[in-house]
């Protein structure tokens, strides 16, 4: 039982409880909850109301003041277990942290190294070896997210990765630029199955798991966890629709509760230290926090820990938000910690296309704790606009270029003493600022900035500065065999027992002498995201290979043309298999 902080009435009414775990004998008083208490209540129930989610949980820790909030709402009553997705990564950054104490594994350390069998059918040419550290930091250059096979029944080979990778071209240069990737932080749990003797699940269990008495948390299907697994939900959805299960197991295969995941954090927050038992040492949870990208010149606006994110807090505040989110096509979660106050909010949902609401709310929570303790809302960070300038020809020569985006080729260029920017057949005038920058829209500005050896031409916008795409020579020449490929191929080999169809066909064609990919998105996520197609510059790499332009989705990925043992013309990407329609 908990120590219940609301009134019995309350409790009764909304099914949620307020307080100290029982296992952590901490008095506290109502007042100091309260607030965060009303505003859970508040807009948890909001969003099951509007429907934004069928069942949500919600957890809130402030060790300073020895609060401990868990909060259950919507279906099913009582609260329940959720499939937690990425936010299983954090099991396996616990882990390596400890490896690494113990002086069985280095940071340093290449993949191939430890992982022997690993290699790639076309490394970047560019590319240094890739290092554990690259893994963590999603550095590695491997494939972005999704791949065949990563959300199905399919039964899969032990360590199937390998074999998919043995065929794979590394898309980014190691160290080169953050690229999410589940495959990557898939092979690193392979890796430290070779470093510990030990299955990987079993791994996690003995050293986390069980240590902490997380008794809800599991990688089994079967395994009971005291509470029912929550059913998961389209959006208006009346009736539960099941969703495969995420076969990588490092990268997104646990079950938890806003309860365990209340007690790991609280872990973290403790410089290691759960109820007594040393689970990480201080040092392993400071590098964890620490910004570990900071030498890789294009992750402008991403600072990474050890498979941590990592932000600033706002003004005026001190210190950083350090969190990892989750998300399937229906699951989503969130973990997120402001460390330098004690403080740390975990919301699970199992409604697609929840996550910006599970990753809103937690942020409230912890906005409102932190002003409950300051006495200070936090500021918005207003950056200073840059002053319009009129641009020397020498000023307008340094912008020039011609730059491949995901979608589009950009064409920088001069006219009548004007910065002008092609994109197709349309022309924008630019408009031109005193810090470098240039813009044709008011939604953004571009600037051109030299990194080694190559010109990468940046958007500063809403979300921050990222690179948008690499300087490329002109003409893009298409060979012979892409131009015949040209046409739509749809989705074959997929699991008979079902899988997740992220991209139901591809569509490859030529536009403005640019050859181009749109992939078209299945139903379901159709529905989610609202869009029906994503479309993709591709840079021939010759007749059997082209890269996809950019920073996007899946930057610098290979897509390959083969042949079908019946003569059928085949397009693969990330695994994927589509066939030419006939």
């Amino acid at each position: 039982m908990r120590l219940v902080l609301a009134s019995i009435a309350l409790v009764v009414a909304i099914g949620w409880s307020v307080g100290i775990s029982a296992r952590d004998p901490v008095t506290t008083t109502a007042t100091s909850v309260t607030p965060v208490a009303d505003l859970i209540h508040q807009e948890a129930s909001r969003l099951v109301d509007d429907g934004v989610v069928r069942g949500i949980s919600v957890g809130f820790l402030d060790l300073e003041a020895g609060d401990r909030v868990v909060g259950h709402f919507g279906e099913p009553e009582g609260g329940a277990a959720y499939g937690i997705a990425s936010v299983s990564k954090i099991f396996l950054a616990m882990v390596a942290s400890q490896l690494v104490a113990e002086g069985k594994l280095d940071l340093e350390t290449p993949l191939a190294d430890v992982l022997p069998d690993f290699s790639l059918r076309r490394p970047h040419p560019a590319s240094p070896p890739i290092t554990v550290r690259h893994l963590l930091t999603h550095t590695s250059g491997l494939s972005r997210d999704r791949i065949a096979g990563m959300q199905s029944h399919c039964v899969l080979d032990d360590r199937y990765l390998l074999s998919h990778f043995a065929e794979h071209h590394q898309s980014l240069p190691a160290g080169y630029r953050h690229a999410y990737s589940n495959p990557g932080i898939e092979l690193l749990g392979y890796a430290l199955e070779e470093v510990s003797g030990q299955a990987f699940t079993d791994l996690v269990a003995d050293r986390i798991l069980r240590p902490m008495a997380l008794g809800s948390t599991s990688y089994s299907d079967d395994e009971p966890l005291g509470l029912p697994r929550a059913p998961s939900y389209m959006p208006g959805s009346g009736e539960p629709v099941p969703e495969p299960p995420i076969r990588y197991t490092a990268a997104g295969g646990l079950t938890s509760t806003a309860d365990d995941l209340l007690d790991v954090v609280e872990m973290l927050l403790s410089d290691g230290l759960s109820r007594g038992t040393r689970v990480l040492d201080r040092d392993a949870v400071e590098a964890m926090f620490r910004h570990q990208n900071r030498d890789v010149a294009l992750d402008t606006d991403v600072m990474m820990g050890l498979a941590w994110f990592l932000e600033d807090l706002p003004e005026p505040y001190r210190g950083r938000l350090v969190h990892h989110g989750g998300g399937s096509i229906m699951l989503n979660a969130m973990t997120m910690l402001a460390p330098e106050y004690g403080m740390a909010a975990v919301v699970l949902a199992a409604t697609a296309g929840s996550y910006p609401a599970v990753d809103g709310l937690a942020r409230q929570i912890l906005f409102a704790a932190l002003e409950a303790r300051t006495g200070e809302p936090p500021r918005d960070q207003l950056a200073q606009d840059p002053a319009p300038e009129a641009w020397s020809a020498d000023r307008r020569a340094e912008a020039r270029g011609r730059f491949a985006t995901a979608s589009e080729i950009l064409e920088i260029g001069d006219r009548d003493g004007r910065l002008v920017v092609r994109t197709g057949d349309a022309v924008h005038l630019a408009r031109t600022f005193d810090d470098a920058s240039f813009s044709y829209s008011d939604a953004f500005r571009l600037h051109v900035r030299q990194v080694g050896e190559e010109r990468i031409l940046f958007l500063t916008g809403p979300a921050g500065t990222q690179p948008i795409g690499r300087e490329t020579s002109e003409p893009l020449a298409v060979p012979g065999a892409w131009l015949r490929a040209q046409g739509e191929y749809r989705l074959t080999g997929t699991c008979p027992e079902g899988e997740v169809v992220f991209y139901e066909r591809i569509r490859l064609h030529v536009r403005d002498n640019v050859l181009r990919a749109s992939l078209h998105l299945g139903p379901m996520p159709a529905s989610i995201f609202g869009v029906t197609a994503m479309h993709n510059v591709l840079i021939p790499r010759g007749d059997d290979v082209a890269v996809m332009a950019g920073f996007g989705r899946y930057p610098g990925e290979a897509v390959y043309l083969e042949t079908a043992p019946d003569g059928a013309t085949v397009v693969s990407f990330a695994g994927l298999r589509f066939t030419a329609s006939r």
